[in-house]
């Protein structure tokens, strides 16, 4: 199987996957970290931003058969996206989901993952991320 097929196998969120995001709580929340910028009219992610996607698909957070762009305007989508107190409650089926929508949207909509950066809720997701690594046991 290749490496892209493997990214797109889908995967149970398990305490590896957890913790492959969780890592980039410190580097997200550092003073000054850029996930990228705009450079001549498009966005120019980060190392990290890029390294951050990538971890999306190897660690099973993209779900390959799922309706994105219809979930997208869901009333779920919309609390998870516009409520941090949501966030701080969310399942890793409903982060998985917001994951997915974020990054495939991105590849539509130039800048918008940055734009969910500098909104705050990719440090939201990662923050609630990295409390249930604390909490799940390792397998």
């Amino acid at each position: 199987m290749s490496g892209a097929s493997r990214m797109w196998e889908e995967r149970r969120v398990d305490a590896e996957s957890l913790k492959a995001l969780a890592g980039f709580l410190p580097k997200f929340e550092a003073p000054g970290f850029e996930f990228g910028s705009w450079e001549s009219g498009w966005f120019s992610p980060s190392q990290e931003a890029l390294d951050f996607i990538s971890a999306c698909y190897e660690s099973g957070w993209m779900k390959p058969d799922f309706d994105w762009p219809a979930w997208a305007g869901t009333d779920e989508a919309s609390r998870l996206r516009d409520d941090p107190a949501a966030i701080e409650n969310a399942t890793p089926e409903q982060l998985s989901r917001i994951l997915t929508v974020m990054v495939r949207q991105d590849r539509f909509v130039e800048g918008s993952l940055g734009g969910h950066f500098e909104s705050g809720l990719i440090v939201r997701i990662v923050r609630r991320i990295a409390n249930l690594a604390e909490v799940m046991p390792n397998e």
